[in-house]
């Protein structure tokens, strides 16, 4: 009767033969397949490009939950803390109060598409930075809405100086200066709302449109950071994908670790059995 681990060692042989055939026949050809991709279309070059985007991308940051659980929410980011949303709040009620005083009441659309463009830029601030949790996406179509609305406001009190023949303060002018200087420093409401009610409407125009630029400069920094943010480490999926497979490798290790135990409690069990049947 044939030994079997002959015939086995037999099989591997021809199948090893065919295989060598087959690259043999298959080699030419896919060489020359890959010479003319990369004459046509610059293979070479997209390669290089796709394995450059490999190297850039950065593993998602993943939070755990206090029982190890992998999180594929990002790190919530207190709006509140921005600088750029604290001045969008002391906009907001700037231009409430401007209106109020300097505009009229009635039949002027400019008052309610002026506080709609401030309140607009400080909720969309808010909603954008909240909903950055599990979107970057949607964090920053708000965010640039919001961005948006800021400088449509800005352009409203741009108007308003030209309408009535006052001047934008800038560059040396000693009042622009220090205007510039206080709210460089200065983000909270309370530290301005001393200050309104001395202040006619060019100052406190002024005033917006230094807190305008201010907020519009913190604010494209602010998206130019999550956008690279996004290029580098990806969305949600990214994260849900890092983050199944951080829990599945946290999953091996704790087996693995629990087999490694077993295995030693049995060889402990192995070998106390050994010493009860030496005493014997």
């Amino acid at each position: 009767m044939p030994n079997k681990a002959a015939l086995l060692d037999d099989k591997a042989g021809l199948l090893d033969d065919k295989a060598a055939l087959l690259d043999d026949k298959a080699g030419p050809f896919f060489h020359a397949m890959v010479k003319l991709f990369c004459i046509s279309f610059g293979g070479l070059k997209i390669i290089a490009y796709l394995c450059s985007m490999n190297e850039d991308k950065k593993t998602p940051e993943i939070r755990h939950y206090d029982d190890g659980t992998a999180s594929v929410l990002r790190k919530a980011v207190v709006y509140t803390e921005l600088r750029f949303y604290q001045r969008s709040d002391v906009l907001y009620q700037l231009t409430q109060l401007f209106c109020e005083r300097y505009l009229p009441r009635y039949g002027d659309r400019t008052v309610d598409q002026m506080v709609q463009a401030a309140r607009s830029t400080k909720q969309n601030i808010a909603e954008g930075s909240s909903d950055g949790q599990t979107s970057t996406e949607t964090e920053l179509k708000l965010l640039g809405i919001a961005r948006g609305s800021n400088k449509e406001l800005m352009e409203d009190y741009q108007d308003y100086l030209k309408r009535k023949g006052f001047v934008e303060w800038f560059g040396k002018n000693p009042r622009f200066e220090r205007l510039h200087e206080f709210c460089k420093y200065h983000y909270h409401y309370d530290d301005y709302q001393p200050l309104l009610a001395k202040m006619d409407d060019e100052e406190l125009a002024n005033m917006a449109i230094c807190l305008c630029h201010q907020v519009d400069k913190a604010m494209t920094k602010y998206i130019e950071r999550k956008d690279k943010e996004f290029t580098t480490e990806g969305g949600i999926r990214e994260r849900m994908t890092a983050a199944r497979l951080g829990q599945r490798e946290t999953q091996r290790q704790t087996i693995e670790r629990q087999a490694n135990e077993i295995a030693a409690l049995r060889k402990e069990v192995e070998r106390l059995k050994a010493l009860l049947a030496a005493k014997e």
